[in-house]
């Protein structure tokens, strides 16, 4: 049975900000492996607590190198909360041009609020 070859994925990770340079190279600002929001409460009824939405914007990013595999396809990112809860599917339309020796790497910014 012929295995189909895969990208090489160099790196996956949530982070506050995402730069690229002109010249192609990607800084990644803050790598964030949790997030912690502090709000006050004081004051509001219990029921408009448990309605309360705290937001945080990260960034995603997904370094991958094309290694043998050529073509047009579709990333999907299919996130669980911590208590279990599937969220919206994110996806990302990547085009892959294939060999090592003139992949750049390809960086897909998944931004979340």
């Amino acid at each position: 049975m012929d295995e189909k070859p895969l990208p090489y994925l160099t790196a996956a990770l949530f982070c506050e900000k995402i730069l690229q340079e002109v010249d192609g190279s990607v800084s990644v600002i803050r790598i964030a492996d949790r997030v912690q929001l502090k709000a006050s409460i004081q004051g509001m009824s219990p029921e408009a607590v448990k309605e309360l939405n705290l937001l945080a914007t990260l960034h995603g990013i997904i370094c991958l190198k094309s290694g043998d595999v050529v073509g047009d396809f579709t990333i999907n990112i299919a996130p669980t909360s911590p208590s279990g809860k599937k969220l919206p599917v994110a996806k990302a339309e990547v085009t892959l041009n294939g060999g090592m020796a003139r992949a750049r790497g390809l960086y897909v910014d998944v931004q979340s609020t």
